[in-house]
């Protein structure tokens, strides 16, 4: 039994959409049933692990190793865990508790809380591939959105957007933008953005690796340095249904993920 198939059959059992990806929705399912209690809205996925862990007996560290897996597995599933997962690299999330470089943490601090950790991953990876990437763009109020959209119509510049406030993702603080940057091999002084580089392709493989959607897949409007984090509850809904219902959650102040 390979990993994937174990983290499925936790899934399965915890009632989750069947994946073999440990999103926030699987470690919140996870937390809940071995805790014993909902994580807290603005936990961490660090934060989240390591209270799993500590309840299991396992070594505390926030990152979810083979024994991690294999109690997780054990508590939820009943069975003992695959020897294979022994062998194998986990898809976990690097990132937690880990800062990136000045402005990418600026962007970065306006996302949901759950979304943070996935955008320090991301960074991470990219590093690890030699390839510089900065969050530009986090958050935007719907004031912002409809400013931008303004932009090459009726005001000066061209258009960068299609959509007005309360129909981005970035509304909603589930979404984020990266550039690619030149200059350095250290990020705070790597000063030369790229917009037009093959590279983009690699960083998206890199974030749908770690859960994230890459808007470089999106079948209409392709954007390669968007990248955003999907709510379970609409992974099977169109974008416009799920814009639709984080319109109805923010009005009503309902966290996005619940």
């Amino acid at each position: 039994m390979s990993l994937d198939t174990a983290i499925r059959a936790i899934q399965s059992e915890l009632d989750l959409t069947v994946d073999g990806r440990p999103g926030p929705d699987t470690w919140g399912a996870i937390h809940l049933a071995i805790v014993g209690k909902k994580a807290a809205t603005d936990a961490g996925l660090d934060a989240i692990i390591r209270a799993v862990q500590t309840k299991l007996g396992v070594f505390v560290d926030g990152s979810a190793g083979p024994e991690t897996w294999g109690a997780i597995h054990l508590a939820i599933v009943g069975g003992k865990a695959p020897k294979d997962i022994k062998k194998m690299d986990t898809p976990t999330l690097a990132g937690e508790g880990k800062t990136a470089d000045s402005r990418s943490e600026g962007n970065i601090a306006t996302l949901h809380p759950l979304v943070r950790p996935f955008a320090r991953a991301l960074i991470e990876k990219a590093a690890g591939q030699g390839i510089i990437i900065k969050v530009t763009s986090g958050t935007r109020s719907f004031a912002e959105q409809d400013d931008l959209y303004a932009q090459g119509r009726t005001k000066p510049g061209r258009i960068v957007t299609n959509v007005r406030g309360g129909y981005s993702n970035h509304n909603f603080g589930i979404a984020f933008d990266v550039t690619i940057f030149n200059g350095s091999s250290d990020p705070e002084k790597a000063k030369t953005p790229v917009f037009e580089s093959s590279l983009y392709k690699v960083v998206g493989a890199l974030g749908t690796e770690v859960g994230l959607e890459w808007g470089g897949n999106w079948k209409t409007i392709v954007d390669e340095p968007h990248f955003q984090l999907r709510p379970g509850w609409a992974s099977d809904m169109s974008e416009s249904k799920m814009l639709a219902d984080l319109r109805q959650r923010k009005a009503a102040g309902e966290d996005y993920y619940a």
